[in-house]
């Protein structure tokens, strides 16, 4: 309850600007888990080592993390935060202006034109254009280049007021941009200086909160059609049968024997989600006029998405997907391969020498070199340079064996040879094959 929704100082300050303070104990026992030294980390009392010097808990939601050291520098972490807490704010009207219309439509039986969030704005591209809350005397816009200008022109001179810190007669000059205060806080939730910093803490975490909420709506949209009200209420009704984890979205691609080397044959007509015209899209019900021509859905797992038209060449198109699957299997087997290891040994209690992958394999560099399985009798290798030849050469003779073909795979697919090596069949009825290669990709 700390941090409960409740009414933001959004534009509210101490006053007019200040020069920058270090960091102090807070005297309100409650800021002191928020700011200062002692403040709360992001790895509780883990953090002390990995706490940059440079938060000290000035600044509101800083919990010591900053593994990347975005913010080692003063001006560039000013820069950040004050890109952060702007979208914050963005993402808060954003997430209500998404959630209000959807909620009235289902729950308060008000009727607008569309209440789902993406269908609204969609409706910009339909032939009779959109009407603001379904009314054509509101606002008519038949122009997406005409509202973006508009967004440009106005979203712009507020930005410059607020950066600039002042308008024409003086109104605003002087205030902190952030939070001006004064004028802009008519409720006066800045004059005590406590509660402001309490309220601050709480805008920065809703605010991120909402980003996230943000992200997730739009994943809704693309994977279900439907508004975030309508996919909660679907999982209240049923959370077992609803969610992110049900067949209607993992199934679809759920592990299952892989066809890697199985032969590929004709699609019928139970594959058209994955194949063809009337695949799934990555923009769903809105991808017509952003797929290419070239992207004909021939291939497994061509979603319709190549937006800086790398694939506009057939050979080279065919050359990416052959290099993407070739990558996509060795991915597979290398996460298998890290994971197993490190698996066994603390579930299963099998002894390896090293079993994290990466420690594992830079015992190569030590001065007893790397057992492989930690058993000299199976490899044991001291030379870099030697398993890297061995390496080239074996991996070199497999691949030229694949594109040029052998003894036993003259004649055959190059990524879907079967026959041979497809001893479990899974190529045997085509549509499972089919099926098989999307999962697979």
């Amino acid at each position: 309850t700390q941090f409960a929704p409740s009414p933001v100082a959004m534009f509210a300050a101490f006053g007019r600007k200040a020069a920058p303070a270090r960091a102090a104990v807070p005297a309100n026992a409650t800021l002191a888990l928020y700011y200062g030294p002692d403040r709360r980390k992001w790895l509780g009392p883990f953090s002390d080592r990995s706490t940059p010097d440079y938060l000290t808990g000035e600044l509101p939601g800083d919990y010591g993390w900053d593994t990347a050291g975005l913010g080692a520098d003063p001006t560039t972490l000013a820069r950040y935060r004050e890109a952060e807490l702007i979208h914050a704010r963005w993402a808060m009207l954003g997430t209500l202006g998404c959630l209000t219309p959807e909620l009235l439509a289902k729950f308060g039986g008000v009727q607008f034109g569309e209440p789902v969030w993406f269908k609204a704005g969609a409706q910009i591209f339909s032939e009779d254009g959109l009407n603001y809350l379904g009314q054509s005397g509101l606002i008519h816009a038949k122009s997406i280049l005409a509202i973006l200008a508009c967004q440009v022109v106005l979203m712009g001179a507020v930005e410059a007021y607020r950066a600039g810190n002042g308008a024409p007669g003086g109104f605003g000059e002087g205030l902190d941009s952030l939070h001006p205060g004064e004028a802009f806080d008519p409720l006066g939730l800045a004059d005590d200086p406590e509660t402001f910093a309490e309220l601050k803490v709480k805008e920065i975490k809703n605010g991120r909160l909402a980003m996230f909420s943000m992200l997730g709506y739009y994943v809704q949209a693309i994977v279900t059609g439907e508004g975030p009200v309508e996919n909660w209420t679907s999982h209240l009704a049923d959370p077992f049968a609803n969610n992110g984890l049900t067949a209607i979205i993992t199934t679809q691609f759920a592990p299952s024997p892989v066809a890697m080397f199985a032969a590929s044959g004709r699609v019928s007509d139970n594959l058209a989600a994955w194949y063809g015209p009337e695949r799934n899209k990555w923009l769903g019900p809105f991808s017509d006029a952003s797929t290419p021509a070239y992207l004909t859905g021939e291939y497994p797992g061509d979603y319709g998405w190549d937006t800086a038209g790398l694939a506009a060449d057939p050979t080279t198109f065919a050359a990416y997907r052959e290099a993407e699957l070739i990558h996509a299997r060795w991915a597979m087997l290398g996460t298998l391969g890290c994971l197993t290891p490190e698996l066994l040994a603390k579930y299963a209690g099998v002894q390896f020498g090293e079993p994290v992958w990466f420690k594992a394999g830079a015992q190569i560099f030590s001065e007893g070199g790397l057992d492989y399985l930690g058993s000299s009798n199976l490899v044991h290798a001291q030379s870099i340079l030697a398993i890297l030849a061995c390496q080239v050469v074996l991996m070199g003779a497999v691949e030229a064996y694949r594109v040029n073909g052998g003894p036993l795979g003259e004649d055959l697919d190059l990524l879907h040879p079967g026959e041979a090596f497809d001893p479990l069949g899974l190529a045997d009825d085509p549509d499972t094959f089919a099926e098989l290669k999307v999962k697979e990709i």
